[in-house]
Formats: C-alpha cells, sequence, structure tokens
C-alpha cells in the first residue's frame, strides 16, 4: 500500500528534535521524497509485474504434439451426460470411438490437469488430451484456445460454476466456436456444470444455487436465473438438464424451473436430470441415449404442468442402466412413473 503524505506527517511529528532550530515543516517535504516517493514507485512496479504474470489461462497436453486430422465421415455426433461425482468408464469409451480416435479437449474455468491421464491412459482411443483452464473471461477471445476448439474431434466440459460459463463465455467467440463444432457434427459432453449448460435452456445460478425446498418456498427467489444454455444442439431442443439429481434431491427445483419457463412462454419444456456417477451417452444421428452408471443411478425425464399460484402437477421417469430414452422428445419406452403435484410450496408424491 502507498503511504501518504499525511501519514507520514503524522509518524514525522512523534519524533523528538533536539535542535530547537531544526524545522519539521521544512525537514517534512525533503524526508518524504527520499523515503516515500521510492516506496511508491516500487508499489507500482509490482503491481505491474502481477499483472503482466497473471495468466489468462493453464494449458496441458498429453499424446500427440501435433493436431491429428481425423476424416469427417469416421467422427460421429454425440452427447456425453454426466450427472457428476463420478467419471463413469464405458461412457467414456463410448465418447473415444465417437471422436474417431482423434484429438479430445476439456475445458473448464477452474481445476487443473485432472483428466488428463485419466482420459488418454485409463480410457485410451484419443490420439491426445488437451485441458484448457480459462481463468480470466479474456481467455475466451485467446487464438490459442479458438485453434485448440476448432482442432478438436471431442469436447468436454468439466464440472465447477456454470455462472461463469455464462458469464465468460457467452456472446465471445469461443461460445461461436463451441457451437461451430456442435454443427460440424462432432462430439461435445460434459459434466456438473458442463451438463448445466448444455441443453436448450438453463439454471445458469448467477446469484448462487438454489435448493429444492428454496425454490419451492419461493419460486421467485433472486437466485432463480434461468436463460439459454451454451450451445444448441439439436438433441437438446427444448430441454433443461440438472445434475446431481437424485442425491441433493432436485426434483422440486427442476419441475419449479419447468413451471417458471412456462410461465415466461415457452412451450413444450422437458427437464432432464441426471444422477451421479452417471451418464446418458446420445447417438447424434438416431437420438437414442443409453443410460451408464457406476453408482446404481438413473436418468429421469421430467414433465411438470403449472396451474395458478404455481400449483401444478408431472410425472418423473426414471431411466435406469441399460435403458434407453429417445432425444430430443425424450420418449420413454417403458411405464414406469412417479407422478408428483406442487402444492402450497411442497412437493407431494404419489
Amino acid at each position: 500500500m502507498p503511504i501518504s503524505e499525511k501519514a507520514l506527517h503524522l509518524w514525522f511529528e512523534t519524533i523528538p528534535c533536539p535542535n530547537a532550530s531544526f524545522s519539521r515543516s521544512q525537514a517534512l517535504p525533503n524526508l518524504f521524497e527520499i523515503v516515500a516517493r521510492p516506496l511508491q514507485l516500487l508499489f507500482v512496479c509490482l503491481s505491474l509485474l502481477r499483472a503482466l504474470s497473471a495468466k489468462d489461462f493453464d494449458s496441458w497436453r498429453v499424446g500427440s504434439a501435433v493436431d491429428t486430422h481425423v476424416a469427417a465421415n469416421i467422427v460421429a455426433p454425440g452427447l456425453l451426460l454426466s450427472g457428476g461425482r463420478g467419471d463413469v468408464d464405458d461412457a467414456f469409451r463410448w465418447f473415444a470411438s465417437r471422436c474417431g480416435g482423434g484429438d479430445v479437449l476439456v475445458l473448464r474455468t477452474s481445476g487443473d490437469d485432472g483428466y488428463q491421464e485419466y482420459l488418454y491412459k485409463k480410457i485410451g482411443g484419443f490420439a491426445s488430451v488437451t485441458t484448457f483452464a480459462l481463468r480470466e473471461p479474456k481467455a475466451a477471445s485467446s487464438p490459442h484456445v479458438l485453434a485448440a476448439v476448432s482442432a478438436a474431434e471431442g469436447i468436454f466440459l468439466a464440472g465447477g460454476d456454470q455462472a461463469r460459463y455464462i458469464r465468460e463465455w457467452v456472446g465471445t467467440p469461443l461460445q461461436k466456436a463451441l457451437q461451430a463444432h456442435v454443427d460440424a457434427g462432432r462430439p461435445i459432453g460434459g459434466t456438473s456444470a458442463g451438463l448445466a449448460v448444455l441443453g436448450q435452456h438453463s439454471f445458469h445460478a448467477l446469484h448462487d444455487t438454489i435448493t429444492s425446498a428454496e425454490v419451492l418456498s419461493d419460486p421467485n427467489d433472486v437466485r432463480v436465473t434461468l436463460g439459454s444454455g451454451l450451445v444448441l444442439h439439436p438433441m437438446m431442443r427444448g430441454i433443461l438438464t440438472d445434475s446431481h439429481f437424485s442425491a441433493r434431491d432436485r426434483l422440486g427445483r427442476l419441475a419449479v424451473f419447468l413451471g417458471l419457463l412456462q410461465r415466461q412462454g415457452v412451450q413444450d419444456v422437458i427437464g432432464l436430470g441426471v444422477d451421479e456417477g452417471t451418464a446418458v451417452c446420445v447417438d447424434g444421428i438416431s437420438g437414442v441415449g443409453k443410460v451408464m452408471s457406476v453408482r446404481g443411478g438413473c436418468a429421469w425425464v421430467v414433465r411438470f404442468t403449472v396451474e395458478n399460484e404455481f400449483r401444478g402437477g408431472g410425472v418423473a421417469s426414471p431411466i435406469r442402466v441399460g435403458e434407453t430414452v429417445v432425444f430430443p422428445e425424450l420418449h420413454v419406452g417403458h411405464a414406469e412413473r412417479i407422478s408428483f403435484r406442487i402444492e402450497g410450496g411442497s412437493l407431494l408424491t404419489d
């Protein structure tokens, strides 16, 4: 912190003066020049050094040092939708097959290189694995980041904070590059916060997260921030996703989110919840999604119709391991359904 002249003056006045003819008022400016000015200059230099040394992003790469060019007819469109807190090996092996043995890129705003060894050595099937941790918003315009997105056969969005994905990436060259990746028919996936931004509709969490109990009690809570997802995938039209679904009791909040979107005039919106340690692997051509899990979890298709005073009824359909659901309408082949209603700020199930 720079030393002010006033602070120096107060300190200087406390020093005993043995010579009565010595004038503090005359000496103070000279002392200020000698002591404070160099300290201020040092502070400015340190601030500039800190700013210059700050990284916009960190990156790691394992495998081939050059980009692998894979024929477009070998790379297949697909979605890996993971519920967080536990990766599903078979789901990532499926994802690798969709990438055609090419390069995969992991994007995140926090964390580090946790996916590098896991994807390249344990899962295998990738020519290279690169992770970019985008520390600053301006990284979303970095030529290095954009080149990596353009070259990747597959892209995976790690967990973290979806509010940062929305605040820092929407409206940037990175968002355009990600949409171009999807439009080119290349696979994309995400877990937890990464899953949250892959639907056409998204809970942005711009003012922190919110629990089912909290949003059932007050659907107009300021923390309820809904909007568009990061990309528009043809298999995710009309879908709002949620992760950590059963573990964090999120049926109530997903139902409220669906009701709020309906009140805003959004038609035919459907909820997709994914449990922890669970993934849905969606064929980007047929739309068939298969559920895989390392924890016996499910994917949940949630439909809700809001009524006056935020009452309403809905149905939640669990899709268990090995079962399928057809995107984007989320058609479920079996008859297992859990009916529920929202009344008086509570979620009631049959």
